[in-house]
């Protein structure tokens, strides 16, 4: 039988968002294969971690945490946890030769084993246009300093089908940190600044569906990514689409009783836009 590995990156601000994502992803699960899910571990509480196998322990699956260790992030400290994913060489078995990564951001509403199954050819990733994103030149400022098109298409990393031979053998993660911390000052985005200059012309485009921006609206999305300027669905000024949907999963998880809670992070972005436009610059 086969195993569909899935690989995400945690910690204690995420964990929430990870059990309803996965609580999504099995729900919808209805083929035969088993789920390996990968938990890149950079600060999961030990009460949290029992919430989430409470929450997930019907499904015949296995649960991975790694606990990242501090040599192998030295020089990504000072970064966001979702460049974390950088070193997945360094921690995923060298066996698995394929892997999803899924940001803990997402609802699925489709069979992740359609997703698995999806053909990406000699690509090393599959993934989805940026839905804000749409050209290297708009993610890219110093686009001439790598001789890339400014009109080819940018990704998403929110989701990567991922050929892990492929990423070895190109040392992917490698090459990413060794730009990022190179080109600090052009970073836009996290991680995806320096994958979308790696992977360039490396990458096959797959249906927007399996990765949709929840600031827009479709009937089916297969898979929705809540990572629109309108904030999270678990915030109290959330303005995005999908969200009662999320909460319908929520309320399948042990942390159903979560109430939203201001965003203060959106709010200081408000601020400062709101003040840059009296300022008039």
């Amino acid at each position: 039988m086969d195993t569909i590995n899935i690989l995400v990156s945690s910690n204690d601000n995420f964990i929430v968002f990870l059990t309803v994502m996965l609580k999504s992803l099995f729900m919808h699960h209805k083929t035969k294969e088993k789920i390996r899910v990968f938990i890149m571990d950079s600060g999961i509480s030990k009460k949290n971690k029992g919430l989430m196998a409470e929450s997930l322990k019907e499904y015949n699956a296995d649960f991975i945490f790694i606990n990242i260790a501090p040599n192998l992030i030295y020089d990504l400290k000072q970064f966001n946890v979702a460049y974390y994913r950088l070193i997945m060489d360094k921690i995923i078995p060298i066996n698995i030769k394929k892997i999803i990564y899924l940001d803990c951001d997402l609802l699925i509403s489709k069979d992740i084993s359609k997703l698995w199954k999806i053909n990406i050819g000699k690509n090393i990733i599959g993934a989805v246009n940026d839905f804000f994103i749409k050209k290297i030149k708009d993610g890219i400022i110093n686009f001439k300093d790598f001789n890339l098109d400014p009109k080819k298409e940018y990704f998403n990393t929110g989701l990567m089908l991922i050929n892990m031979n492929s990423w070895r053998k190109n040392k992917i993660g490698d090459k990413c940190i060794q730009i990022t911390l190179e080109n600090k000052v052009f970073l836009k985005c996290w991680d995806q600044y320096s994958l979308n200059i790696v992977l360039y012309n490396k990458w096959k485009k797959i249906n927007s569906l399996w990765n949709y921006n929840a600031n827009f609206f479709t009937k089916k999305p297969y898979i929705i990514h809540y990572c629109s300027p309108k904030g999270k669905p678990l915030d109290i000024d959330y303005s995005g689409y999908f969200k009662s949907e999320f909460f319908s999963y929520l309320n399948k998880t042990e942390f159903k009783n979560l109430k939203p809670s201001i965003n203060y992070n959106v709010l200081k972005r408000f601020f400062i836009k709101s003040a840059k436009k009296i300022l008039g610059k």
